[in-house]
């Protein structure tokens, strides 16, 4: 699902970057996904592949032809847990 800035509450927190070196397929994330100026909304994404220089790729709605790639710098930006 999607939820927007104010609706997010406590699932939103910053991962130490010991903790997020650990993202791997298969795992669930959130992605930040919202028309410009409609302000903050996350969707929930799956990690599909890890790459070996930290990035990983995200297949969004289970759309294989929906992928976007992030890094560990993108988090608490980009995606979050």
């Amino acid at each position: 699902g999607v939820f927007s800035a104010l609706e997010q509450g406590s699932r939103w927190r910053r991962a130490t970057a010991a903790a997020s070196a650990d993202v791997k397929e298969g795992d669930q994330l959130w992605m930040e996904n919202a028309p410009v100026g409609e302000g903050t909304r996350w969707r929930c994404v799956e990690v599909c592949e890890a790459l070996s220089d930290g990035r990983f790729k995200v297949c969004v709605d289970g759309d294989v032809d929906w992928i976007e790639e992030f890094g560990m710098e993108d988090e608490g930006k980009e995606w979050m847990r």
